[in-house]
């Protein structure tokens, strides 16, 4: 009794690290059959004192292109130059394409809204941007880098056969969890900052804060020069 009772115990762990060992050989596969489209990086928002978004509050669309015969003659007439050779040679190729653009209307193009967390110049001096890695570099980016930081990524999963190339009737997996409204909330008062950034306009050096009166918290503020995000040497 006491033999057939550690032989049963000892079928038991081979089949349980059998099915382990299968599952990973599986997910293993399956990561090896599949083309990942990254599209951005996630990061933290950055709120006013009223969870007014000052940063990711406007949006890109990406137009993720599966190669159909539809798509290559969509694209055929929907774009021309460089843009239209680079694009239909990944498509016959049977890889996907990306495109930033408004949305496209066609079957076999998945259209995904990605934030843009700095497109204008505003509040700049505060705020601060980020670099290519999606870390902060000045500002308020920087010194809440590990608050607003995520190794997270906005993608569209495709499988694929063993020459890399997308299989047709699967449909593609798009991943938009990691978009969220987490984050850091200020004091800033974004009605506050547009009316100052307005007012000083025609400033050519010089400081604006505004500060609640009894509280001492910073509703607005701006600094003069200024900079653009894409010429920061300026």
């Amino acid at each position: 009794l006491v033999f057939i009772l550690v032989l049963s115990m000892f079928l038991v762990d081979t089949a349980r690290i059998a099915v382990i060992t299968t599952d990973e050989k599986v997910a293993a596969a399956a990561e090896q059959n599949s083309i990942v489209v990254t599209l951005a990086q996630n990061r933290g928002r950055i709120f006013d004192c009223n969870l007014n978004s000052l940063t990711g509050d406007t949006y890109q669309n990406y137009a993720v292109i599966t190669p159909t015969p539809q798509t290559i003659m969509y694209c055929s007439t929907a774009f021309s130059g460089e843009e239209k050779i680079s694009i239909l040679g990944k498509l016959r190729n049977g890889k996907p394409a990306v495109v930033k653009t408004d949305e496209i209307s066609c079957a076999g193009v998945i259209n995904v809204e990605v934030p843009v967390f700095k497109k204008d110049d505003f509040c700049i001096h505060l705020l601060g941007y980020t670099d290519s890695s999606r870390h902060g570099v000045s500002g308020l980016e920087k010194a809440m880098d590990k608050y607003l930081y995520s190794d997270e990524k906005i993608t569209v999963k495709y499988a694929s056969n063993a020459m890399g190339q997308v299989l047709g009737g699967i449909e593609p997996i798009v991943n938009t969890d990691t978009l969220s409204t987490t984050g850091i909330v200020t004091t800033i008062d974004k009605n506050v900052q547009v009316v100052i950034e307005r007012a000083a306009e025609k400033l050519q050096k010089g400081a604006v804060v505004v500060s609640e009166a009894g509280t001492g918290k910073i509703r607005g503020m701006l600094s003069k020069p200024s900079f653009t995000l894409n010429n920061i040497e300026n």
